[in-house]
C-alpha cells in the first residue's frame, strides 16, 4: 500500500482551511467587523508613527546648536524675505548693485573682513529660514551721501541680525536692513543665545 503524498501548506492557508471545515458559515456580523478590521488595519500605526515624527521634530529644535528652543510661545523659525536694496535721496529706493550675503559675524563689509559664508550671495526676492536675532553692529541701507536722505522714508538703521539657514543647511548672519520691512522686528522670533 503506498502513502499518500504530503503536502505543505502554509500555516495562514491551513488556518483557513480549519475555519472553513469546522466552522459554520459566516454571519453578516462576522463579514462587517472582518471587513472594518482589515479596511483599518493600516491606521494602527498612523497615530503612533505621527507623535513620534512630531516628537522628534521638536527634539531636533531643541538640540540644534545654532538656534534657540521655542519659549514663551516665540516660533522656532520665520520665513524673511530679502530687499537687497538701497535708499538715495527723499524718495528712491534701488537694487543695490552689490548682492547681499550671509556672514559668519554680525559685523559689516564681511566680503573684506573675510567673514562672507561663502556662496550665499543673494538679491531681493530671496527667502530665508530665521532661527532667532541677535544684535551687532549697525547698518544702514542709506546713501548717507546723497542730498535730501533725511527725508527717504524707505532708508533704515538697524543692529538687529536674524540668524538664517541656507539651502545647504549651514547658517550665518544677515541684518534686518537687507530685509523686506514686513519681515523686520525680530518676527517674534528668540534671541540667539
Amino acid at each position: 500500500m503506498a502513502a499518500a503524498p504530503l503536502y505543505l501548506t502554509p500555516p495562514d492557508a491551513a488556518t483557513e482551511q480549519a475555519k472553513q471545515t469546522t466552522s459554520s458559515p459566516p454571519t453578516p456580523h462576522k463579514l462587517r467587523l472582518h471587513a472594518r478590521l482589515t479596511r483599518h488595519r493600516h491606521l494602527r500605526w498612523a497615530v503612533p508613527t505621527a507623535v513620534l515624527v512630531v516628537a522628534g521634530g521638536g527634539l531636533t529644535a531643541v538640540l540644534s546648536p545654532n538656534s534657540s528652543a521655542p519659549h514663551d510661545g516665540a516660533p522656532a523659525f520665520a520665513l524673511v524675505v530679502v530687499q537687497n536694496k538701497v535708499a538715495i535721496g527723499p524718495s528712491t529706493l534701488t537694487e543695490d548693485s552689490t548682492p547681499a550675503y550671509l556672514s559668519t559675524k554680525t559685523v559689516s563689509r564681511c566680503r573684506i573682513r573675510h567673514c562672507m559664508l561663502a556662496d550665499t550671495t543673494m538679491t531681493s526676492g530671496a527667502k530665508l529660514v530665521a532661527t532667532c536675532w541677535t544684535r551687532g553692529e549697525t547698518l544702514t541701507n542709506a546713501d548717507i551721501t546723497s542730498a535730501g536722505i533725511n527725508h527717504n522714508p524707505d532708508a533704515v538703521s538697524s543692529d538687529r541680525w536674524y540668524l538664517a539657514k541656507w539651502k545647504d543647511g549651514r547658517t550665518g548672519y544677515i541684518c534686518e536692513v537687507y530685509i523686506a520691512p514686513p519681515y523686520r522686528g525680530g518676527m517674534g522670533l528668540n534671541r540667539c543665545r
